[in-house]
């Protein structure tokens, strides 16, 4: 079974596409499909006669259809309002995005919980939020089911993969999946490969992207970066998926993005970790050089090599399935960091490239011949 290639509109949105410019471009350019941040990215106005033509047209393209819906979190919409909304209201005003969803004829709906600011909103506690948004979805469940729509909520860098193999055990497995953001996964310190092994069999749609981190005085940074050109290894990740459901559609996600991990931030270890620095250490605090040293063992096995500002030679599980990006330090590694992400953000067909060798190298029965990329053809959108 062929596996399918697409994008997230939002790799490309910086070109200013309309919808249906959006599938013109993934035809052309060979991709299998688009997904959408929301049904109203469509059509503002969620009409639906609408709605339905522009499925109906992306199917005699041969192109698949995914969406997503606004986060259920209702602290987030309050944030947006400006006043409180609680679940009840949310769920409310989340009905008509749903029904737009069935109209699109998708099965799943990418939604995602916050972001990696919202866990360590001190106005709001997350384990807060986490329950606020359950509600919401449990006052839904009853329209997914009777629409036959699966919210794929998505690893957002806020839930962790522990959290949110919670979060669907206590939904009703008809209405609760995931979008792997195989990007993401590490923003929240967790091992790619092992999260995606036991989250593959309810994973229902992807952002497809490589990372890079980097060791910074305040911690950890995070970019996003092309497939092949960062520390992921897609290939393994890729078959876990791939081994649950060989027709998944693999859906490009790229942005030029770097975020900031202060790791050695006290109140930030505590979140991110399971055993704070101190117990890493064997006593201690989480700041200063012995937590800062604390944290850099458990994630390389070594301490650091200040002689030629680098890292020591990982060892960890987490570290040795990743090739760290680890000179962030020098002048020139810096330049590195984020030479030529836009070239790479407006070529995305090379990143379908990439993708096309990762699968192939997942040991699984897939055959796909790799595409000529026409990359001056590439260039010349630019």
């Amino acid at each position: 079974m062929q596996t399918r290639i697409g994008f997230d509109h939002y790799t490309i949105a910086h070109r200013g596409f309309t919808a249906g410019q959006t599938l013109e471009f993934a035809q052309a350019h060979h991709f299998d499909g688009v997904q959408f941040l929301e049904p109203a990215a469509i059509d503002p106005q969620l009409d639906m006669r609408r709605l339905v033509a522009f499925r109906e047209r992306a199917e005699a393209m041969g192109l698949y259809l995914e969406v997503g819906l606004p986060s259920p979190n209702p602290a987030r919409r309050s944030r947006e309002l400006g006043r409180a909304v609680g679940p009840g209201e949310l769920a409310r005003e989340l009905v008509p995005h749903v029904e737009a969803v069935a109209e699109l004829s998708c099965r799943h709906a990418r939604v995602f919980v916050g972001d990696r600011h919202d866990r360590f909103r001190a106005e709001c506690p997350w384990a807060t939020q986490i329950e606020s948004t359950l509600e919401v979805i449990e006052r839904l469940t009853p329209r997914l089911l009777d629409l036959g729509i699966c919210l794929a909520i998505e690893t957002h860098a806020d839930l962790t993969g522990d959290e949110l193999i919670a979060v669907l055990d206590r939904l009703d497995p008809a209405i609760a999946g995931v979008t792997l953001d195989t990007g993401n996964i590490v923003m929240r310190l967790d091992d790619p490969v092992e999260v995606a092994r036991r989250l593959a069999p309810r994973v229902r749609a992807t952002h497809v992207k490589d990372a890079v981190l980097a060791f910074t005085s305040r911690g950890l940074c995070w970019q996003a970066r092309p497939v092949g050109s960062g520390i992921l290894p897609l290939p393994d990740i890729l078959a876990a998926l791939l081994h649950h459901n060989p027709a998944i559609a693999l859906s490009i996600e790229l942005h030029p993005r770097t975020y900031d991990l202060p790791i050695f931030d006290r109140k930030v270890v505590g979140l991110c970790f399971s055993r704070p620095a101190s117990r890493i250490s064997g006593g201690g605090g989480a700041t200063g050089r012995t937590g800062r040293e604390a944290v850099r063992r458990r994630f390389t096995g070594a301490p650091r090599d200040r002689r030629s500002d680098t890292l020591g030679q990982p060892r960890s599980r987490l570290a040795g399935q990743l090739t760290w990006f680890s000179q962030v330090g020098r002048p020139d590694a810096r330049r590195d960091f984020s030479r030529g992400f836009f070239d790479f953000r407006s070529s995305i067909v090379v990143t379908r490239s990439r993708m096309t060798c990762a699968i192939c190298k997942t040991g699984t029965s897939i055959v796909r011949t790799l595409m000529h990329v026409d990359q001056s053809r590439s260039r010349g959108r630019r």
